[in-house]
């Protein structure tokens, strides 16, 4: 498989989903389709903002409340102030997710952190499908400042991330790709030397690194 190259990803748009789609994270056929990241984690109204990729019922439209959860607890734990704060602190779930931060000096509950992994899971296949063409259905570590208040979290996310940051400089070192929204996402990648990837992510101003653990079955 070749080396993934920047470009401009064409949207697939709802009514654009014919029998040749596939889902993006499995083999069944293709329905609807599904916004990464989600639509609700951007500011702008403009549907562009988000990539789309073709998606199945099973894996778009029945985790609405677990991407709620995430997206306010990334807004309330970002340093930045923006307008989607203000949206989160709207919404019906905010007051009872933000005493629970303050009861617990922002440190996530395990249930909390599963939610987190599972949305980022998704995104992280996502742009995978936008970089190779094909469903992807992959493990991810995940690391982030963000749960750095917490040796537990930092120790599990450690324990299945291992960056191989010194491959990157001889494959080019980080791709970037186009912002539509920069405050909101931006991302990039690099290919490891065993064809996996590694994605850098940022999300109102909270860096992730995302690594494939499971390895792309070969062509």
């Amino acid at each position: 498989m070749s080396k993934p190259s920047p470009r401009e990803f064409p949207l697939i748009q709802q009514g654009g989903i014919t029998k040749s789609h596939k889902c993006y994270c499995c083999e069944n056929q293709a329905s609807s389709v599904e916004h990464v990241p989600p639509r609700s984690w951007f500011i702008s109204d403009y549907w562009g903002c988000p990539e789309t990729v073709p998606s199945c019922v099973d894996h778009n439209g029945n985790n609405s409340k677990v991407v709620e959860l995430v997206r306010n607890l990334l807004a309330m734990q970002s340093e930045t102030i923006s307008p989607i704060q203000q949206r989160v602190q709207r919404s019906g779930s905010a007051p009872k997710l933000a005493r629970e931060l303050s009861e617990s000096n922002g440190v996530m509950t395990t249930e909390q952190f599963d939610q987190v992994l599972e949305c980022f899971t998704a995104i992280g296949n996502g742009l995978a499908y936008l970089l190779r063409g094909s469903p992807q259905n992959h493990l991810w570590g995940i690391t982030s400042n963000l749960w750095s208040y917490s040796e537990v979290l930092v120790a599990e996310a450690a324990e299945h991330t291992q960056l191989h940051f010194a491959q990157s400089l001889t494959l080019g070192g980080w791709v970037g790709h186009e912002a539509r929204e920069p405050e909101t996402f931006s991302w990039k990648h690099f290919l490891l030397k065993d064809d996996r990837l590694v994605l850098r992510l940022s999300i109102y101003g909270i860096d992730f690194i995302l690594e494939q653990i499971t390895k792309p079955e070969e062509d």
